[in-house]
């Protein structure tokens, strides 16, 4: 490109007119310093008091959600003696809907003491708001301490700390992915619902290597995606302060992952949105890359606070994890347990495992999923030479009369036994099963087996299991719509 051409481009650029659509804050924070990562300006620490002796400047940085373009940027400082300066507007053509900017303000001993409000506008809409305070250190109440960021081997060390991995295993010992907890200290530990699911034996392999059997539940909710169980370090874990209400989308967060090798992994990612119920809570969305994201995992924020761990999905009994990658992808990231939602006090009373599996409280583990060839719901059967589902599909209307759920078995032994389907819906109650038919299918042979359900009233996601002797051997979920 010739230097008039460059130069005839920049000035188009420049002569685009700025996006003017509304613009929402993700971000809005205070303090004394900080420096670009990987593109983005992030602060060093974040406080909100500033002693001119000590303080240099303070910085403020805003990150807004909007529409790609040109945006027109700008700070008003507003002094406690009623001042008001407003910076020259700053031009920044957005390439992504996300984007930001930081303004310092120079401190010196003849700058106003008292509370400072910055008022931020973008395309000159509001564009957030927030406050700090200029004091010295004479006859001042003590500044609350200030949030540092930590590096990521600080970040690391204080994963490890909390990070519990779970080995689990169902009743004829086949062994399952493991999963994750967090200690808590005090003999607690507190992980995502979908790490207990489907399993009927549980240890916990601590920090310092320590193999313990889980047996016993201090306090679990289904709804809200988790459980307190007997176990960990009994003293303090080494601090890990709760992260206060105020992460927000864009906040970066850390988890960790590990392997049955004993590898562990920092995983580095970032909030990227919000989702829930009024039954089942809200919940922070994460993006975490290219991790799978371990059901029960600790996720600490960048400056080493303890934000919650990884759950499972919104949908009650999701612990299969092509289960879960369906319906994260309709969540677009992973669900993040609030550790604020969690309460089991110390020297709560326990509850053991066997009577939770009993009282269906917790899924038993599958036995026997290598007898299935095909699971699924269809809208009907089509008979001719063979019976097969027609319009095989997982989700269905209340307005359709029935669907269809199919099991064709492919069996590596003789299979025998008394087959039934079973019916639960959202808040994990059975909603009834079927009657119970003999199934018997040797090896090397196939079979094909459908059950005809109606359409529950009432929108939601259903799930159904399909059990051998009472041992259930394949669980799916249906959608039902309006």
């Amino acid at each position: 490109m010739s230097m008039i051409s460059a130069l005839l481009a920049l000035a188009l650029v420049r002569q685009q007119p700025p996006a003017t659509a509304p613009v929402v804050v993700l971000r809005a924070a205070v303090g004394p310093s900080g420096q670009l990562r990987s593109g983005n300006y992030v602060l060093d620490e974040e406080r909100t008091r500033f002693d001119p002796a000590v303080d240099k400047q303070v910085v403020v940085l805003f990150q807004w959600e909007g529409v790609p373009g040109t945006h027109r940027m700008a700070v008003q400082w507003k002094s406690p003696d009623g001042a008001a300066s407003t910076t020259p507007p700053v031009e920044y053509a957005a390439s992504d809907r996300r984007f930001g900017g930081y303004w310092p303000l120079a401190l010196s001993s003849s700058t106003a003491v008292g509370t400072w409000i910055v008022e931020a506008s973008v395309d000159g809409q509001p564009a957030g708001k927030l406050t700090f305070e200029v004091a010295t250190a004479t006859g001042a109440a003590a500044p609350k301490p200030a949030r540092r960021l930590m590096t990521q081997p600080q970040l690391f060390a204080r994963l490890n700390t909390a990070f519990v991995t779970l080995e689990r295993s169902t009743a004829k010992g086949r062994r399952l992915e493991p999963a994750s907890a967090v200690a808590l200290g005090h003999g607690r530990i507190a992980t995502s619902i979908a790490a207990v699911d489907g399993a009927d034996a549980v240890s916990a392999v601590l920090p310092d290597g320590k193999r313990q059997p889980i047996t016993t539940i201090l306090a679990m909710d289904r709804a809200h995606d988790w459980i307190v169980m007997a176990g960990g370090p009994d003293g303090e874990v080494d601090g890990s302060p709760v992260a206060d209400s105020a992460i927000q989308v864009g906040d970066r967060c850390f988890s960790m992952e590990a392997s049955t090798g004993g590898s562990r992994v920092l995983v580095d990612g970032a909030v990227t949105g919000r989702a829930g119920s009024a039954s089942a809570g809200t919940r922070l969305i994460a993006n975490l890359g290219a991790a799978t994201g371990i059901p029960g995992s600790p996720v600490f924020s960048e400056f080493g606070e303890l934000v919650g761990f990884i759950g499972g999905a919104l949908v009650a009994g999701v612990s299969e994890s092509s289960d879960l990658m369906y319906f994260r992808a309709e969540l677009h990231g992973i669900p993040i347990v609030p550790i604020s939602a969690v309460s089991a006090a110390v020297g709560a009373s326990t509850t053991g495992f066997t009577d939770a599996w009993a009282r269906g409280d917790i899924l038993h583990g599958l036995e026997g999923r290598e007898h299935v060839l095909a699971a699924g719901f269809a809208k009907g059967l089509l008979k001719d030479q063979s019976v097969r589902p027609a319009d095989q599909r997982q989700e269905f209307s209340v307005k359709e009369k029935e669907f269809v759920v199919f099991v064709e078995w492919g069996p590596q032994a003789r299979l025998k036994g008394i087959d039934t389907l079973r019916l639960f819906n959202e808040q994990n109650v059975s909603l009834g099963e079927t009657k119970p038919a003999k199934l018997d299918v040797r090896p090397g042979s196939t079979a094909f087996t459908s059950w005809k359900l109606p359409v529950p009233t009432r929108a939601g996601i259903y799930r159904t299991e399909v059990l051998i002797d009472g041992t259930p051997i394949w669980r799916g979920f249906v959608r039902i719509t309006e």
